[in-house]
């Protein structure tokens, strides 16, 4: 068995906890509520963009372009598209409210 110096065992001791709590900072500003809505949100912003961007060149095609749908399918189109994204703004502002009021509750203790 070799010999081993205490001082060196100790040390990397010092740099494994060292890198343990850095891996836990890490993990607890992932999965803080604050964090989680962030990244939902901005999900959900490039997903509505996304979709957006497909429905416009359906509801209001390019110069030129004939549109799939009548007059009357683009306006409720359009419709429904106003109300989901307005719901999915609301969510969105519910969420962080509800993220706010966890992160003051478990500071407060």
């Amino acid at each position: 068995m070799a010999d081993r110096n205490p001082d060196l065992i100790k040390q990397q001791i010092e740099d494994e906890l060292d890198d343990l709590a850095r891996n836990i900072d890490a993990l607890a500003k992932r999965i803080a509520p604050g964090a989680i809505v962030h990244r939902t949100g901005e999900r959900a912003r490039e997903e509505i963009t996304h979709v957006a961007h497909a429905l416009g060149s359906v509801v209001a095609p390019k110069e030129g372009q004939d549109s799939p749908l009548s007059q009357e399918q683009r306006k409720r189109l359009l419709i429904v598209g106003g109300v989901l994204a307005a719901g999915v703004a609301l969510l969105v502002i519910g969420s962080r409210r509800s993220a706010k009021k966890t992160v003051v509750k478990l500071t407060r203790g």
